[in-house]
């Protein structure tokens, strides 16, 4: 009886189940929202949801070091015209559970170079992390040049 008790809560734990509302509008079309409309007669659908988890921040962190050499072939470029260029630069990346970047900015940076800036985002938001089934992530991602 006590192993039963401990499946269903595990159970009850990874899934949980969301209210979806259905009504017709005064257009006469069919409109579906997870708020109920103050003024329609709605048909409410329960919807299963799976807790899903989330990305390991290795195997992100791994994919992201590959990227460096491209980073740095941009930042090399730039130097040749202004070598006094150097310092951080912190980025904020949002990933979908499909693995494409949803997001990608500059939090913080120490170059002024916009050009070079806008190099170093257009890596990043073409880098593909791979599919998984889990949480939108978010990863902070610093990386630091050093001009010789």
């Amino acid at each position: 009886m006590r192993h039963l008790f401990l499946i269903l809560n595990l159970l009850l734990v990874n899934a949980t189940y969301a209210e979806i509302y259905k009504w017709i509008d005064e257009n006469g079309k069919i409109r579906f929202s997870d708020k109920k409309p103050a003024s329609a007669q709605v048909s409410i659908i329960n919807v299963k949801q799976q807790n899903r988890s989330t990305r390991d921040e290795q195997p992100i962190q791994k994919i992201l070091e590959q990227k460096k050499p491209l980073l740095f072939r941009y930042y090399n470029a730039a130097l040749k015209t202004d070598p006094t260029i150097e310092g951080s630069v912190d980025f904020i990346i949002d990933i979908a559970p499909s693995g494409a970047v949803i997001k990608a900015k500059i939090i913080s940076t120490q170059i002024n170079d916009q050009k070079l800036l806008k190099e170093f985002l257009s890596v990043i938001k073409n880098v593909d992390f791979g599919a998984k089934d889990v949480k939108n992530a978010q990863v902070r991602w610093s990386v630091q040049f050093l001009s010789m």
